[in-house]
Parts: C-alpha cells; structure tokens; sequence
C-alpha cells in the first residue's frame, strides 16, 4: 500500500467507451476501469484490492497470477516502490512494452484507458514522489500510450 492517498478524479468510464467480449459486457470492463481509479487514489489499499480485481489484473497489462491474490498484492502494492513498479509497468504496456489484443476478445482497451487516465492525473508523477521524496529534479521517462 502506498504511504499516503493520491490526487486526481476517479474515472467515470461508461460501457460506450468499451467493446464487450465473448466473456465480460461492456458494463464490465468499465465497472471494473472505474474501480480500479479509486483504488489507486486511495493508494492502493489492501482492502479494496478484490478477488475481482485481482483475477482481471492478472490478465492484464503482462501480468500473471503470482499465485494467488496475496501474493499479487505483494508483488505489485506492498509498499511504495511496488506500487511505482506497478505504475511504471502500466504505463509501459506490461512485459511487452505495448498494449495487444483485439478488445472483442481482450481488455486491451480498458488497459488503454487506464494508461490514458495514469497520465491525465499525473498518477507516475505522483507515485514517483512518495516513492523517492525529491525526486522531482530528475526528468520523468515519458509513456506514451497508443490511444
């Protein structure tokens, strides 16, 4: 969990900013998009990170599993420099350096709209600075989302 709450605007996703697949609505992907905003606002608390939310990240963004959801926790958001881990790989498109996948059959465009979001609230920026305190003198590395 992060050390403190973050600022920004909670995602208001809608369905008619994703495509449904075989599995999930678009209602779906945006419930869950919308979900996952608070819980990186509130600095990633244990408590909001759900069996919900853990089985869909560890299908995105190059993820996997890490066994179990506790294990995923601590992995990605156990303390600071995880969640700066996390973000930065978010930002980046996972192992792969770039969101793939048809958003029919995948959430690649959710994934896109969080990277979009990330970026909007200056979520990198913010995480970068209650991860390493000054660091604000070094230039940021710039993700480019493929919106």
């Amino acid at each position: 969990m992060l050390s403190r709450k973050l600022k920004g605007i909670s995602a208001t996703f809608q369905a008619s900013n994703f495509t449904a697949t075989k599995w999930n609505t678009a209602e779906d992907k945006a419930r869950l998009a919308n979900k996952l905003t608070k819980f990186i606002l509130n600095g990633f608390e244990q408590a909001s990170f759900t069996k919900e939310m853990y089985k869909r990240l560890s299908m995105m963004f190059g993820h996997i599993a890490e066994y179990d959801i506790q294990g995923f926790y601590q992995v990605w958001f156990k303390d600071d420099a995880a969640c700066l881990k996390w973000v930065e790989n978010a930002l980046r498109g996972g192992v792969l350096g770039f969101v793939v996948g048809d958003p029919a059959w995948t959430w690649s465009d959710v994934e896109k709209a969080i990277q979009h979001w990330l970026t909007e609230n200056k979520i990198l920026e913010q995480v970068r600075n209650v991860a390493s305190p000054g660091s604000s003198d070094v230039p940021a590395k710039t993700y480019e989302s493929q919106m």
